[in-house]
This record gives structure tokens, sequence and C-alpha cells, in this order.
């Protein structure tokens, strides 16, 4: 209904559009009235003879222009909300990767001061193992110190013992030990 609506108001305006300058012309030169409503009796003629036999086609071209461009409209539509809903996962996405990065970055940071803390306190138990064997290295060397000079001290006493022993003993010192060592020894059997 709206489609012959439509077509009729094209007719009439298309008429009056054609018209208008030929009747402007014929009064101007002065021409016959007649032969200029010929002309337009032909052109309404025409226009009817084309909107009977080219409404059904135009009206059908129409249609499916209209149908065409309302599945583009629907392809697009669809087309946006995709895209808008790629648009919102990689959004989401985004916001995930920036906590993951976050994440690993926290993680990171503490396995990297755990690691120091785990090599410092290494470090600190090496020391005190180095303190440690140098401080029984240190007593060990102090204690044989110690006995180097003890038996030093007892060599040089042996030495000057014996000096004086060879200086104040005589031949009858020695008769006389000997004689009281046989004497124990005699008892003793």
């Amino acid at each position: 209904m709206k489609t012959r609506s439509l077509v009729s108001h094209v007719l009439a305006t298309t008429l009056a559009v054609v018209s208008a300058p030929g009747l402007a012309a014929a009064a101007e030169h002065g021409g016959d009235h007649a032969s200029f409503g010929w002309y337009i009796a032909n052109f309404v003629v025409l226009l009817v003879v084309l909107g009977y036999f080219g409404r059904k086609p135009v009206t059908n071209f129409l249609v499916e222009r209209k149908e065409a461009a309302l599945v583009e409209l629907r392809a697009a539509e669809s087309a946006r909300d995709d895209a808008r809903a790629k648009l919102a996962e990689y959004e989401a996405r985004l916001g995930r990767i920036e906590n993951e990065v976050a994440t690993i970055l926290s993680e990171t940071i503490q396995g990297a001061e755990a690691e120091r803390d785990r090599i410092l306190r290494g470090a600190e138990e090496a020391a005190e193992r180095i303190r440690g064997q140098a401080s029984l290295m240190l007593e060990q060397e102090v204690q044989r110190a110690r006995q180097q000079l003890a038996d030093e001290m007892t060599e040089a006493a042996s030495r000057e013992a014996a000096a004086l022993v060879r200086q104040s003993f005589g031949a009858g010192d020695q008769d006389r030990l000997v004689q009281e060592f046989l004497a124990v020894r005699a008892k003793q059997l």
C-alpha cells in the first residue's frame, strides 16, 4: 500500500516538474497549447505504461534492496557485537595479564630475596665454620708450640742436669750407688 502511494506521488511530482518548463516555453513563444497538450498526454501515457509494466520490477527491486540493506545492517550489528565481545575479552585478558605480571614480579622479588637470605645464611655459616677451624688450628698451634717449648726445656734441663752430674759425680759416687743397688736387689730376692 505504501509502495503504491509512493509511486503515485513520484509520478505526480515528475509530471509537474517536466510540464512546468514546457508550459512556460509555450506561453513565451506563443505556441500552440494543443500541441503542448499532446506532449503532456504522451508523457502521461509513457508514465502510465512505465508505471504499469515497471511497477512490479521496481517494487521488487526496492523490496530486495530493502531486504539486502536489512541483512547488511544485521550483519554489521552482529559484527559490531562480536567486536565489542572481543574487545571485552581482550580487556579482560589484558587485566589478567597485568595481574599475572604483577604476581610474577612479586614472586620473583620474593624468590630473589629468599635466595639472597639463603646465600647470606650460607656465607655466615661458612664464616663461622672458618672461624671455628681457625680457632681450633690456633689452639692446636699454641698447644704444639707449648709442647715444643716444654720438650726443649726438658731437653735443656736434661743436658744441664747431665752436665751438672758429670761435673759433680765422681768414681766413689759410682761405686757407692752400685753397692746400694745390689743391696736393694738382694733383699728383694
